[in-house]
């Protein structure tokens, strides 16, 4: 029996490290190819469709935010049942854990899609084939966490194989959104009007040349969104007061066509929120499948953690986990699924867990439980807490996690909190 367990043990080491191997080795080959492949698609497809909608439309589709896929493995997340996502800009993730702050942290990026997808209408979009499309949520990321001299570091890859609503190839929904970025009957006239006042005061002959100037750069900045303030346009400013009389009534037909097409804007900017708000509670909790594999290694500092010739690798290992969600009942319930596995060589670890959240995208709270187990003592994870999106590029998951024996004593309690969001935004947040 003790032969069979162990041929048992051998066998699923091998098993554990090849699927990691191979997983690995697939994502990276694919996410470097993509950076030399997928460009000349992007520019072809961008003459279809402008540069501004395409954009918009990835933005507008990117509402959900959870950790960064590196941070699975180090089991570092204020939850421990991760939700399925993809990322469509380039991420950072702070951990706040202890008195540990700023040494805490993952990058995380989708390159397939910044490089290859990011400028692609919609409807270039849909004509890839599945392979493609699902190539294009390929998510690379990498995490490290520790305490004083000894931390670990994790190198992740990640595929979305399965997603129940894929908000770019929504036709209803990308349709909306250029509709709404689609020039307004008001916007045409403001165009219009600011045109026509260029063409008259070049047609106009009693106008100097100087004061031509100056209507052709006051008209450049009513079309833009910023304050129209003529005495900042250097060519106006240099006119006399009687020039700038003769000129008025003119830049009075500006300043108005300026104003319209400001509101206009702005109203496009709140529909477009409006549009993504109501397609996130909609869809926050679709089904949705992740398979990820990675690298994970453990090393120790000196004293100087500035040196970077100070570090010492301790051990070294394979991992990889599958992720799955699915709502239920009404729209407020996701239940979301991992299991996981990780081999250091001379030690694994296994662990399957399941996450209930309640709530949307924008704010929701769970519970989840997990069971740990391998070369270390068995391990009974608590865990509850929460996720609450401060601006549509930013968030914040906290939770408390208990963890108990064999014998369902508690061991101890850790509380976590994370900021997750688009780089520019998180180290606005940072109180470096």
């Amino acid at each position: 029996m003790a032969q069979d367990l162990s041929a048992w043990h051998l066998i699923t080491k091998i098993i554990l490290r090849q699927i990691g191997t191979y997983l690995v080795s697939f994502l990276i080959l694919f996410g470097v190819g993509s950076v030399f492949c997928l460009p000349a698609v992007a520019q072809e497809s961008a003459e279809e469709q402008s540069v501004q909608t395409s954009s918009a439309i990835a933005s507008a589709t990117d509402y959900s935010i959870p950790s960064a896929p590196a941070y699975a493995f180090l089991d570092a997340s204020p939850s421990a049942v991760h939700t399925p996502h993809f990322p469509r800009d380039f991420r950072v993730d702070w951990l706040i854990q202890g008195n540990q702050l700023a040494s805490n942290l993952a990058i995380e990026a989708a390159p397939v899609w910044l490089f290859g997808f990011g400028n692609v209408s919609a409807s270039e979009y849909r004509k890839k084939s599945w392979a493609m499309q699902s190539l294009s949520t390929l998510n690379v990321s990498a995490a490290t966490v520790g305490e004083g001299q000894n931390r670990s570091l994790s190198i992740a890859g990640k595929l979305t194989l399965y997603q129940e609503s894929n908000p770019v190839a929504d036709t209803s929904y990308t349709n909306q959104l250029s509709r709404t970025l689609g020039f307004s009957e008001a916007q045409t006239r403001a165009q219009d009007t600011i045109d026509n006042v260029v063409f008259r005061a070049f047609k106009d002959t009693t106008l100097t040349e100087a004061q031509r100037q100056a209507i052709d750069r006051l008209a450049d900045q009513a079309t833009q969104f910023g304050e129209f303030d003529p005495s900042s346009v250097s060519a106006y400013r240099s006119l006399s007061k009687e020039n700038k009389r003769e000129l008025e009534p003119r830049v009075q037909k500006l300043r108005e066509a300026h104003q319209t097409m400001k509101d206009v804007s702005e109203m496009t900017a709140q529909r477009l929120r409006s549009i993504k708000k109501q397609y996130e509670r909609e869809h926050w909790n679709d089904t949705r499948v992740d398979l990820a594999g990675g690298r994970v290694y453990g090393f120790t500092t000196s004293a100087s953690v500035q040196q970077l010739d100070s570090l010492s690798l301790d051990s070294a290992g394979w991992g990889a986990w599958v992720n799955g969600a699915t709502g239920f009942g009404t729209e407020d319930w996701l239940f979301s699924g991992l299991a996981r596995a990780i081999d250091r060589g001379e030690a694994e670890t296994y662990f399957v867990g399941g996450n209930l959240r309640y709530g949307g995208g924008d704010a929701n709270f769970f519970v989840e439980t997990g069971y740990r187990w391998g070369d270390r003592p068995v391990e009974t994870l608590v865990s509850y807490g929460g996720s609450i999106s401060i601006s549509p590029k930013l968030n914040v998951q906290f939770g408390l996690r208990n963890s108990f024996n064999g014998d369902l004593e508690l061991q101890g309690l850790s509380p976590k909190i994370k900021l997750n969001g688009k780089a520019s935004e998180l180290l606005n947040a940072i109180p470096l």
